[in-house]
């Protein structure tokens, strides 16, 4: 097996010897040592152009309050989202009225950082304690509330059918789709240095089988 891997690894992932022939990563090592070559020795074209507080990118223009007032936006959008999810009430300035939501200590909330069962997050951590059950709340809140019944659930159904309406299901499932647009949107701008893809879709609130541990915490 040892003679295996090793001729292996000398044809595919070793330079030339000395008496051998040119291998993959060989070229590939060539390619990007011109590549690079040309990138440090040609200037860029200018793509974006700074006035002072003003920001000229393409055909783009707008400045730093601008950019911000539109990250102000999209999270009070994104907290609008929420609240239609969680199928509570607002008033007309977007206020949640009170006793509709489970009350959270926030400031009590603990984390236990060395956890690496498969499936624990924070919220199974003893310490925190919670009012409901947050994996039930929603549905028996449809099951038993009767605005919410005539909304999800349809009479005209056989014993062997699903009880819920497909327009329904359809919906949320459309607008949860859109709130996660907006939270990748919101982490990738103030989130600290933007993520790469694989970054930003890997975030992970509780530990997992081929990811391992977690990678969001309570500090």
């Amino acid at each position: 097996m040892f003679d295996i891997v090793r001729r292996k690894v000398q044809k595919f992932m070793t330079l030339v010897l000395d008496k051998g022939r040119p291998t993959p990563i060989d070229w590939m090592y060539e390619c990007r040592t011109y590549g690079m070559k040309i990138q440090y020795n040609t200037t860029a074209e200018g793509v974006i152009e700074w006035e002072g507080n003003r920001v000229l990118y393409q055909q783009i223009r707008f400045n730093m309050e601008q950019l911000r007032g539109m990250v102000h936006g999209l999270v009070e959008e994104a907290r609008r989202d929420l609240m239609e999810l969680l199928m509570v009430k607002m008033n007309a300035e977007g206020e949640v009225e009170a006793g509709q939501l489970p009350p959270i200590d926030w400031e009590r909330l603990s984390d236990n950082a060395s956890e690496e069962r498969i499936g624990w997050s924070f919220l199974k951590d003893v310490q925190n304690k919670f009012s409901v059950d947050g994996q039930w709340w929603l549905l028996k809140r449809v099951s038993q509330e009767r605005e919410l019944k005539e909304e999800w659930f349809d009479r005209n159904i056989d014993e062997h059918d699903h009880p819920y309406q497909v327009e329904a299901v359809v919906e949320y499932q459309r607008k949860v789709e859109a709130f996660q647009e907006k939270i990748l949107l919101i982490l990738h701008i103030v989130g600290g240095q933007p993520a790469r893809a694989t970054e930003l879709i890997g975030i992970r609130y509780a530990n997992t089988k081929q990811g391992g541990l977690r990678n969001i915490f309570i500090d």
